[in-house]
């Protein structure tokens, strides 16, 4: 807070800006703050600290940076009686106090009198004093009774935010107590006004690797940037996108207010939605979701990516657009998704104009940029469905006692919870949950393969179906098919090789073998030169090498199958 020194300024990690200058939106009749001005002794505050009633170092603080001498010389201070800031602490409602203002003074007193000394834990002797240069060096320990006791009985002043004042008024409270050289962000400040499951749980996904790869900034994670991301998500979860009110602030604070206890079964089904998301979201964008892309002009005719910087705005409707939808409706339709926001950004005036420049958070914008996207993906994946994914335990048990064994590896599943029951038509693909489409497989086999492609071909049908789905002969041009589509093709071309060959003929085969499947987007060239298949088929290449299909040590330009590889094409053919 006031104290925290040494800290560089917060990063500009957003292409777009919101209306930071909006005031709460607080009811006349919540704006009340209940408040108490003790004294209290250091003998005292150590005590409460040591129980537990008082936090001094909660999560949203910064760490310690006072240096020793600056934290002797506030001792110096308390034995020369000089009076010293008033420190700020808020009652939660269990009765305990955290530190809001005052938190390097607190640490620094309390770190003497135990004789330690953060963050390095080294001892604590006192260094630098100006006047009472007789203790120079000295442990708590070492001072003289009278000494000791004149710490302990020194006083602090205090103001005590009191737990029946509106937490919304809090905030605004907490916010005008920031004053530091470098300010706490609004995320930080919540953590600090409204703590409880609920931040534990956002906390808790940010570190969702998924998530961070897709975010591709650590810098997010230290300001907890990642975790307001979050929170946006499902503050528009829990509230429809027509019922939002600026400014985002106030929304995002009413939305933490209302769930700040969440109960364990809101949050199990909040990390599932967050989870599906996440997934999709990266299946269908990658590391360039949530960047805003720029279409050439005349003097440079090549569109670019704003890779540096996140837009907010495309992260709330595309988290929020994904959560809506399974992800066997979505991943057929990969390829329009991500043709479809591309023209959004590229033709559409009103939907630009909604994700960038200022103010992005005003209701007509944050309405406008939900309606469109929302609008276009009803077009191409259809109206959201709801779908069984999980077997249930009487399938498992059927599947158990009618043979147990794995239908990966073969060898016998020697209990039932060693063995978990697995779609045999992909669940992404449509495949329906229910007996005559399970299979019972090793939890551990079924861990090995992540990849989970599909075997088939595709067929005219589906593919007329992809299709169908762009809006407009530009977009039916750039129709491909999804990178996971070449995995069978590379091992089974790899196999007839003998399991080894070169990669030009390698990929010259495949191109033979699946010329009638191809689509008008796989025959376009990209800036590299290759053709988009081609591409397509070098980096499915890369991920079935860490997926352990094909093997990590070929000699260059070789590709070789493995003998996951073998086993994992033999039972897609069974």
């Amino acid at each position: 807070m006031g104290e925290d020194e040494g800290y560089s300024s917060e990063y500009n990690l957003f292409d777009e800006k919101e209306g930071e200058d909006e005031p709460l939106d607080i009811p006349e009749g919540k704006r009340r703050i209940y408040t108490d001005t003790p004294k209290i002794r250091i003998g005292e505050l150590y005590t409460q600290w040591k129980r537990g009633n008082l936090e001094v170092r909660p999560y949203f603080q910064r760490g310690f940076v006072w240096d020793v001498k600056k934290a002797s010389r506030l001792i110096e201070s308390i034995l020369l009686d000089v009076p010293i800031p008033m420190i700020y602490t808020a009652e939660e409602k269990d009765g305990k106090e955290i530190v809001v203002d005052g938190q390097q003074r607190l640490i620094s007193v309390f770190s003497y009198i135990d004789g330690i000394i953060p963050p390095e834990n080294k001892t604590f002797w006192l260094r630098g004093l100006e006047v009472l240069k007789e203790l120079e060096g000295n442990k708590f320990t070492e001072l003289s009774k009278p000494d000791q006791e004149k710490i302990y009985r020194y006083s602090i002043p205090f103001t005590v935010i009191q737990k029946d004042s509106a937490e919304e008024i809090r905030f605004d409270i907490f916010e005008r107590l920031n004053t530091g050289s470098v300010q706490l962000n609004d995320q930080e400040l919540r953590n600090c006004t409204y703590r409880g499951e609920y931040n534990e749980l956002l906390r808790d996904l940010a570190q969702n690797k998924d998530f961070q790869f897709i975010l591709n900034n650590s810098r997010l994670n230290i300001r907890m940037l990642d975790c307001e991301l979050i929170l946006r998500f499902f503050s528009f979860y829990h509230t429809p996108y027509w019922e939002y009110k600026s400014p985002i602030k106030s929304f995002l604070n009413k939305e933490i207010i209302k769930y700040r206890n969440i109960d364990e079964k809101e949050a199990s089904i909040l990390k599932e939605v967050f989870k599906n998301s996440v997934e999709l979201t990266k299946t269908i964008f990658g590391n360039r979701a949530f960047r805003r892309f720029e279409p050439g002009n005349e003097k440079d005719v090549n569109g670019s990516y704003e890779l540096a910087k996140l837009n907010r705005g495309l992260f709330d409707i595309i988290m929020y657009g994904f959560s809506r939808y399974n992800k066997n409706q979505v991943i057929p339709c990969a390829d329009a998704v991500r043709e479809e926001l591309l023209w959004l950004e590229t033709y559409d005036v009103d939907f630009i104009n909604s994700i960038s420049g200022s103010g992005t958070d005003r209701m007509d914008r944050i309405q406008l940029k939900f309606k469109k996207w929302l609008d276009s993906l009803q077009e191409i994946v259809g109206k959201p469905e709801s779908r069984a994914r999980v077997f249930s335990l009487n399938i498992k048990r059927q599947l158990f006692d009618s043979n147990p064994a794995c239908a990966i590896c073969g060898q016998t599943i020697m209990t039932l919870d060693d063995g978990e029951v697995d779609h045999t038509e992909f669940y992404w693909r449509g495949g329906q949950t229910i007996l005559s489409n399970a299979r019972l497989v090793h939890r551990c086999c079924n861990r090995a393969r992540k990849w989970k492609d599909n075997p088939g071909e595709i067929s005219e049908t589906r593919k007329m179906r992809i299709m169908e789905k762009g809006r407009g002969e530009h977009r039916m041009s750039g129709m491909c098919m999804p990178q996971e589509e070449y995995t069978i093709p590379i091992l089974e071309v790899l196999n007839k090789m003998g399991g080894t060959g070169k990669s030009k003929y390698v990929i010259k085969l495949i191109g033979e073998n699946m010329k009638s499947k191809l689509l008008p987007g796989d025959l376009k060239k990209i800036e590299s030169g290759l053709v988009r298949w081609e591409n397509k088929v070098a980096w499915q290449r890369f991920k079935m090498v860490k997926e352990g299909l094909l093997k990590q040590d070929s000699p260059q330009g070789i590709w070789e199958i493995t003998e996951i590889g073998r086993k994992y094409l033999a039972n897609q053919k069974l």
